[in-house]
Formats: structure tokens, sequence, C-alpha cells
């Protein structure tokens, strides 16, 4: 049992990754298939799909290569906040325009749900 789910599925994607796996399954929940859908639709992973096993069910996620370079679409995956020491940002740090000098995607974690890049602010905030 680990403590850190979501530590758990970005050790399993970087695993396969080094290893040149073209399929990962990790246990399902509803956080990790919506981060797999975000990285779905974002095009870092080629396709995914949830099987129900009765019990958790998994997330088998078809991993996307250069066919040329044989290179990962993912360079890199990091976890910034963890359990024992959360880091928080205030909503302007996590801006667009607060992000231009910094390459790639990031994902926010708010009450509301989950959020990438900067759309959390087409609220009105």
């Amino acid at each position: 049992m680990t403590t850190d789910p979501i530590a758990d599925y970005l050790t399993r994607l970087r695993n396969a990754i080094l290893s040149r796996k073209k399929v990962v399954e990790v246990p399902a929940s509803g956080l990790k298939q919506d981060i797999t859908r975000i990285l779905y639709d974002k095009g870092f992973i080629l396709n995914y799909k949830v099987e129900d096993d009765g019990k958790q069910g998994m997330i088998k996620i078809a991993l996307k290569y250069n066919p040329q370079t044989r290179q990962n679409a993912i360079s890199e995956l990091t976890r910034v906040s963890s359990p024992g020491l959360r880091q928080y940002a205030h909503v302007r740090a996590t801006s667009p325009r607060a992000q231009r000098p910094r390459r790639g995607h990031h994902l926010h974690q708010q009450r509301r749900g989950h959020r990438q890049g900067g759309p959390h602010h087409e609220r009105g905030r």
C-alpha cells in the first residue's frame, strides 16, 4: 500500500519510459484518471483505457514515442508538492504571464478540481 498514490503513478510512468515499455498499468482512481486524461489531451500519451476488475480497476496507458528518434513525448515528470511538504502558490504566481520564462506544462489541484496550465483563470478571477 502506497501512502502517496500520485508519486506512485508518476514513478510507474517514469520507470516505464526508462525501460521503453509500450504500455504501463497503474491502479485506477478518479485523480489518476483526470491526470491521464490531461496527458492524453495534451498529446503526451498515445491512448489510455480504464479497465474495471470489480475492485479498484486499472488504467492502461499506451506511451507515445517518436518513430524516428525513439524518444518519448514525456521528457520529465516531477511533483512539486508532496504530502509531507506542501508547496502553496498564489494564483498570480501560477498565471500564464508568470509562467512565460518556463517551458512545459503544469497541473494544479484546486478545491474546484484539477486545472492545467492557465485555464483556471477563465472564471474571471
